[in-house]
């Protein structure tokens, strides 16, 4: 059997790919998924709709449907919550809370960090918050764990979506625990292509061998301009649109160009982000510290252009960072991202794109991270400090651009194509809660 895990009927993004990953299975590849959808009070009146529009559009008449309230699992639901809650003071503390054995603290904080774009919300601040989404996280997992328990076997395959927050999270790990397939499902390519993996969706290190696969083993003659093309279209995306300004400076630049940090600031444990450093600011700090000692070089900070939307706590640490040859590029100004690159004398990443963009712009590329990218000796990947001195120190060459196209195919290429978007005549993926909502009125 293959289920399909749905939580949220609101959220474009989760119900699009729902329908999507459904459609996919059903007509696609003829197989015959079985939703498992689980919600709140909020989205119950959406469950009657969902159900007509998957029996009239995909011929889906089975399924399994759950409200958490009506579940009334716990009628001590606040009591437990709150036994957990008053126990946590960061979010350190928060990510290592478990329920019936199984992790919450993490899906919990990943939600709150998204939410709030702060990497370490003030919990007592949001403490109404933070309760309501600990007894969600409860009411979601021992509803899940009856549904499974009874429904599930081990040769059976369910999908979940993302895999990282306080709905999906406790169930992968569930699902780890029984032992059936699990696989994480999400949207890529600008909207065009659902992304099925058996990796959690953040281990960019255990993706790296996908990006490989796909490049070694498909047979499309065309592989070589689609993985050229996807560096060309992303010189024209949202965040180079009207950055014309450039940086004049006259020593040699070691520009570094920062990630955001909400989507990576709380994954499972398992995940390995870097060799080196414990984080991305650990790394920033690192080299601060290094280039303060240089006499050659000023490192040149690029903050991405989404830090501006930050919290005011996280918006600070980046752009107060600062120090002896070192020049910071806030998220607000108009600096050509792609300019910079081409002043560099060497790009450094954590898990930006744009250091393997800076390969393909013939410039040398560091990464101090374990990007999707890594493996494919398209940037230099350094293990210890050690290295790392040494290549910034030292001239280096530029790694073969061509060695960077196999990721450009990926991006393009992996995944099957968002098709049922057309079938539904809707004008946008935004519009796909319009489904819903329209049958509810």
């Amino acid at each position: 059997m293959n289920y399909v895990y749905c939580s949220d009927l609101k959220n474009y993004q989760v119900l699009g790919t729902f329908l999507e990953l459904l459609y996919h299975l059903k007509v696609t590849k003829n197989e015959n998924p079985t939703p498992i959808v689980l919600v709140g009070a909020r989205d119950a009146k959406k469950i009657p709709a969902l159900k007509s529009f998957l029996s009239e559009e995909l011929d889906i008449k089975s399924g399994i449907y759950r409200i958490n309230q009506e579940i009334n699992l716990n009628s001590k639901i606040e009591e437990k919550s709150e036994a957990i809650i008053n126990k946590i003071n960061n979010i350190e503390e928060l990510q290592k809370i478990e329920y019936n054995d199984i992790n919450i603290g993490i899906g919990i904080a990943s939600s709150l960090i998204s939410k709030y774009r702060c990497t370490e919300p003030d919990l007592k601040q949001i403490s109404n918050e933070l309760n309501s989404y600990a007894q969600q996280s409860i009411l979601f997992l021992e509803s899940f764990q009856l549904i499974a328990l009874k429904e599930i076997q081990v040769n059976d395959t369910i999908y979940i979506y993302n895999g990282r927050h306080y709905n999906t999270y406790p169930q992968s790990l569930f699902c780890e625990k029984i032992g059936c397939n699990l696989l994480y499902y999400e949207r890529m390519n600008s909207w065009k292509n659902l992304r099925i993996q058996k990796p959690r969706i953040h281990d960019f290190l255990a993706t790296t061998h996908i990006v490989k696969s796909l490049w070694e083993d498909t047979n499309d003659a065309e592989k070589e301009n689609i993985g050229q093309s996807f560096f060309y279209e992303n010189k024209k995306n949202q965040f180079t649109q009207n950055f014309s300004e450039k940086l004049d400076i006259k020593k040699p630049i070691i520009s570094f160009f920062s990630s955001s940090e909400d989507e990576f600031a709380s994954l499972d444990p398992r995940i390995n982000l870097s060799d080196i450093f414990e984080n991305q600011r650990k790394a920033i700090e690192w080299l601060i510290t290094w280039v303060a000692t240089q006499k050659k070089y000023t490192l040149v900070i690029r903050l991405h252009p989404n830090q501006g939307n930050i919290c005011i706590k996280d918006y600070n640490y980046w752009h107060n960072l600062s120090g002896k040859n070192v020049v910071l590029i806030p998220s607000y100004s108009k600096i050509d991202s792609y300019d910079l690159i081409n002043q560099s004398s060497k790009v450094v990443s954590f898990l930006s794109t744009v250091g393997i963009e800076a390969t393909r712009s013939s410039i040398p590329s560091i990464t101090l991270g374990n990007p999707i990218y890594k493996g494919l000796d398209a940037v230099y990947e350094p293990t210890n400090i050690e290295q790392l001195k040494h290549l910034l120190e030292n001239e280096i060459k530029t790694k073969d651009k061509e060695n960077t196209t196999p990721y450009g195919y990926y991006n393009l290429k992996h995944g099957p194509s968002l098709d049922f978007l057309h079938h539904t005549g809707l004008a946008s993926f935004e519009n796909y809660p319009d489904i819903l909502n329209s049958k509810c009125s």
